[in-house]
């Protein structure tokens, strides 16, 4: 871990695609690969920077579900990089218990790989 990095779940370097967008927005839906996640938040590369603090609300495709993960979390970190795209870290939010199972699971499943 590196200085500035918070992280207090072990991370899955897996390239699962997310789809996210401001929560509550009618905005469409952006979609990037994950840099990593966890059981509590993820990271990702934006075409669109967010403040700290923004909620977005989103899908995370899973090989084994047949339908997105919906997830909402906060914007705890965001940079900018020389490729005009904008890395975000997000922590997740308290979810119904069936989606934080699935994602824990989904989470569990890769650490074994």
């Amino acid at each position: 871990m590196t200085e500035g990095e918070h992280r207090h779940s072990e991370r899955v370097n897996r390239h699962l695609i997310m789809r996210y967008r401001v929560a509550g927005s009618n905005s469409a839906w952006l979609a990037s690969p994950l840099q990593d996640i966890s059981q509590s938040g993820a990271r990702f590369f934006s075409e669109e920077a967010f403040a700290t603090g923004t909620l977005l609300e989103c899908q995370l495709l899973l090989p084994a579900l047949k339908e997105p993960l919906a997830l909402f979390g906060h914007v705890v970190r965001q940079q900018p990089t020389p490729l005009h795209l904008t890395e975000v870290a997000m922590t997740f939010d308290q979810t119904e218990a069936a989606s934080r199972q699935a994602l824990e699971k989904a989470v569990a499943f890769f650490l074994k790989k």
